[in-house]
């Protein structure tokens, strides 16, 4: 399974939209299959950005989200913005594809500072 970045910002979205600091939250989006998310949160786990359980079945990995982390913060607050987000992959192109999330975050960070009038 591919990493999806469009789907890692929609979950850093609901985690953020559900209240409680421990969330115990699996967020579900239509057409797209549990396994499918659960595969995401794993990785937004690896990169520190979400905190979550690993709630493993026989039936493979499962992941629930308990809260997002200070990164998660920080990253979604330069992702959270859909013309800023747009915007980043449409410079990124078909690279957005295989971009790290730490080159993607300095994309939307140097847009964001264009935006407000900070770039250099």
């Amino acid at each position: 399974m591919k990493r999806d970045l469009d789907l890692c910002r929609r979950i850093l979205l609901a985690i953020e939209e559900h209240p409680g600091a421990m969330l115990d939250y699996e967020p579900k989006f239509s057409g797209v299959s549990d396994e499918t998310v659960t595969y995401q949160v794993g990785l937004l786990v690896q990169a520190g950005l979400v905190q979550a359980a690993d709630a493993r079945t026989t039936d493979g990995p499962t992941w629930i989200a308990l809260t997002m982390t200070w990164d998660g913060h920080e990253f979604l607050d330069v992702a959270r913005d859909e013309t800023l987000w747009q915007r980043a992959k449409a410079d990124l192109g078909d690279k957005v594809k295989s971009v790290s999330l730490e080159v993607l975050k300095a994309v939307l960070v140097d847009l964001a500072k264009s935006v407000l009038g900070l770039s250099k």
